[in-house]
């Protein structure tokens, strides 16, 4: 995804990148990092992911230039973007598909560039939805940090 967001962002003047989805933050870093001119906004609907981004953050030395954030994108307010990023997450977005792409269009500047990675419909996908919906559903902070921890660890 990083080598595909500098496929369509310049490197040559100052954008602002927003990664809708964030998650633990590896794909913001990595972005402001190959583009020394950015401000990389990500935002993620999950504080623990948001938690485990902010705890990597001395690991990268464009850290400063990366703001995190716990939001719902659908709530979310910003200026227009010059591009926004987003990692197989679009469809995990609840309010229906009209107002996804209608709020997507209004926070990317005219010209900017929407990058992302959409899942297919196979067998490997409707698991991870069923396992994100059960997850949901039981959804705490102690699991939370057992997940993180798994992760990790695999």
């Amino acid at each position: 995804m990083r080598d595909l967001t500098l496929a369509y962002v310049p490197g040559t003047h100052a954008v602002h990148i927003l990664d809708l989805g964030c998650g633990t933050g590896g794909l913001a870093f990595r972005i402001a990092e190959a583009l020394p001119l950015a401000r990389v906004t990500g935002i993620d609907i999950s504080p623990a992911n948001i938690a485990a981004a902010e705890s990597s953050r001395n690991a990268w030395p464009s850290a400063g230039r990366v703001r995190l954030q716990v939001a719902d994108y659908l709530a979310y307010e910003t200026p227009p973007v010059d591009a926004i990023v987003s990692d197989t997450v679009l469809h995990f977005v609840r309010g229906g598909p009209e107002r996804l792409w209608t709020k997507l269009a209004h926070d990317l500047r005219p010209g900017g560039v929407l990058v992302c990675c959409m899942a297919y419909d196979g067998f490997h996908n409707r698991a991870t939805r069923l396992a994100r919906r059960a997850l949901r559903a039981v959804h705490c902070r102690p699991l939370d940090v057992v997940m993180l921890t798994v992760g990790r660890i695999v």
